[in-house]
C-alpha cells in the first residue's frame, strides 16, 4: 500500500490499471488488477483528471447579459454603487462623469438587489 501511495503521489492522474502496470514493472510485484483496484478504493485514492461537460452552459448558475455590446466609449466610465436601507433597499448605479443614474432597483431584501 505504501508503493501505491508513492505512485499516486508522483502521478495523481494515473488510474488503477496504470498503477498495476508500474507495480508489476518497477517493483517486481505479482498483483492482480482487481486486488489493486480494491486496495486503491480502500485507501480512498482516485485519479485526478478533467471531468466531462464542465464547460457546458447549464453548469453556470446565472448568465448575465453583456450590456456594453453596442456601446461606444467616448470618455472614461466611472460608476458608483449606492445601497440605501430606507425601510426597503434602494440600489443605484451612477455614472460619475455625466452624473447620470444608469440603473436603479427597489427591493425588500438585499439579496434581490445584488443578483
Amino acid at each position: 500500500m505504501r508503493w501505491i501511495d508513492e505512485i499516486h503521489t508522483h502521478e495523481p492522474t494515473w488510474g488503477y490499471r496504470m498503477v498495476t502496470d508500474v507495480l508489476r514493472r518497477d517493483h517486481d510485484l505479482v498483483i492482480n488488477r482487481k486486488r489493486n483496484q480494491r486496495l486503491i478504493q480502500e485507501m480512498g485514492i482516485y485519479a485526478i483528471y478533467p471531468k466531462p461537460n464542465l464547460s457546458k452552459r447549464y453548469h453556470a448558475q446565472y448568465v448575465r447579459p453583456y450590456v456594453l455590446r453596442n456601446f461606444t466609449i467616448a470618455k472614461p466610465i466611472r460608476f458608483g454603487v449606492r445601497i440605501s436601507p430606507i425601510s426597503m433597499y434602494l440600489f443605484i448605479i451612477i455614472d460619475w462623469c455625466s452624473r447620470f443614474i444608469v440603473d436603479y432597483e427597489l427591493s425588500s431584501t438585499l439579496t434581490n438587489c445584488l443578483s
